[in-house]
């Protein structure tokens, strides 16, 4: 955290020692964005730290959620609050096309990319590569394939997969089959 800015009011609901700035609320507004609004908070931040692939590539720490080509910060935002919700140890992300985890996808994942770690890649067809190399189940999430999700995770029977989301995946598995354990689409109803 670089600078908090508070309200009186606000300032009851920090914990005592927190470092802040006291501010009237019309004066918070000047430090904020156009069209921005606050409820007696303000803080500027950096956006969080990547981990490195080694960190994350053992089968034994947990579900991985890769992404390809997913730019839409929202969406981003959204796949976060999800991995959040499913105790997905880290996101994986492009290093140059995703979108930096602040400002939209920071609001659109409402915190979770403070609580999920997420790690960036040049290559995500090598990384899928390397994380079936070093033990890993990967799923892909195509809206062609024959198999559902439920069937998927049983099949790979293990806490150590990986689910693999974006529109270039399927052509990363048809340059390299060695990308994906198995294929699955959600059921529709």
């Amino acid at each position: 955290m670089k600078r908090l800015l508070l309200t009186l009011n606000a300032q009851r609901e920090v914990p005592e020692g927190t470092a802040f700035e006291d501010m009237k609320p019309d004066a918070i507004f000047a430090h904020l964005p156009d069209g921005a609004v606050h409820q007696g908070f303000a803080m500027r931040a950096t956006a969080p730290e990547p981990e490195s692939v080694n960190a994350v590539v053992d089968p034994t720490h947990g579900i991985l959620v890769v992404l390809d080509s997913v730019t839409d910060p929202h969406n981003v935002g959204a796949v976060f609050r999800s991995a959040a919700a499913f105790g997905a140890r880290a996101v994986v992300m492009q290093d140059r096309k995703a979108p930096p985890l602040f400002g939209a996808v920071a609001k659109a994942s409402v915190g979770a990319t403070e609580t999920v770690r997420h790690v960036r890649v040049t290559n995500i067809a090598d990384t899928l590569i390397g994380f079936r190399e070093a033990g890993r189940s990967v799923i892909g999430l195509d809206g062609e394939a024959e198999t559902h999700l439920p069937e998927a995770i049983a099949n790979t029977a293990a806490p150590d997969w990986s689910s693999s989301w974006g529109p270039k995946i399927k052509a990363c598995v048809r340059a390299s089959r060695k990308t994906a354990t198995c294929w699955f689409r959600f059921h529709h109803r």
